[in-house]
């Protein structure tokens, strides 16, 4: 027997026909909604610009340091070569 998924909107109960993800700083949400309460929450939206606001600070990153396995690293003097024999006949 197959099984359905139905969405329902979180503020009546009704049938949901929009999914919103609202985004707060760094946490996200995502609300289920009929066309209603779609429409209300939309009436005094607007859309967002593409680019950067006029007047916005720009900031440079810093590089990222590489990352590590958590172990130390030993430091060492140079190392030795090996010396090739010389060939004996």
């Amino acid at each position: 027997m197959a099984e359905r998924t139905i969405r329902v909107c979180d503020v009546d109960g009704v049938p949901a026909t929009h999914t919103v993800r609202i985004q707060d700083g760094r946490t996200n949400w995502l609300k289920d909604l009929c066309d209603k309460d779609f429409a209300a929450l939309v009436q005094g939206a607007r859309r967002p610009k593409r680019g950067r606001q006029p007047g916005s600070k720009v900031t440079t990153r810093k590089p990222r340091a590489k990352a590590s396995n958590g172990r130390r690293r030993k430091v060492t003097t140079a190392r030795k070569r090996k010396r090739a024999q010389p060939a004996t006949a």
